[in-house]
């Protein structure tokens, strides 16, 4: 991606995870990125949120987007030990969204140029999140 701070160096590896978990499970998912290059334009960005049945998610702005998502939605919100960056959590359950929160590990991620997801953690969290939903 073309971010200049919070970079996810080990984005590949999550993704294949997510696709892994997915593909193992009965029911046929629909695996779809979200990002800013090229930048989606804002009918795009509202259908692909309004149609998203869980949404995997970085802090940052384009947590925003869940404002679109319907009520139930999953937001796994991978998301940094600073109390300011909580406004996922608040916008989640003000919107009946089926929250989970994966906690990174570190100070002073905010200003980090690159990061690394806990990859089990955000496992875990999409695992709980297709348990509800069957």
């Amino acid at each position: 991606a073309r971010a200049t701070t919070r970079r996810v160096v080990n984005e590949e590896e999550l993704l294949a995870a997510v696709r892994r978990l997915l593909g193992a499970l009965p029911e046929a998912w629909e695996m779809e990125t979200f990002s800013d290059s090229p930048l989606p334009t804002a009918a795009q960005t509202l259908r692909m949120f309004q149609n998203a049945d869980i949404v995997v998610g970085f802090h940052g702005s384009g947590q925003a987007n869940q404002v679109f998502c319907r009520p139930g939605t999953g937001i796994v919100d991978v998301n940094l030990p600073e109390p300011h960056s909580q406004y996922t959590a608040h916008n989640s359950y003000a919107l009946g969204l089926r929250y989970r929160l994966v906690m990174m590990r570190g100070v002073a991620l905010h200003q980090a140029v690159n990061v690394m997801v806990l990859v089990e953690d955000v496992e875990e969290a999409l695992r709980s999140l297709l348990r509800e939903a069957r």
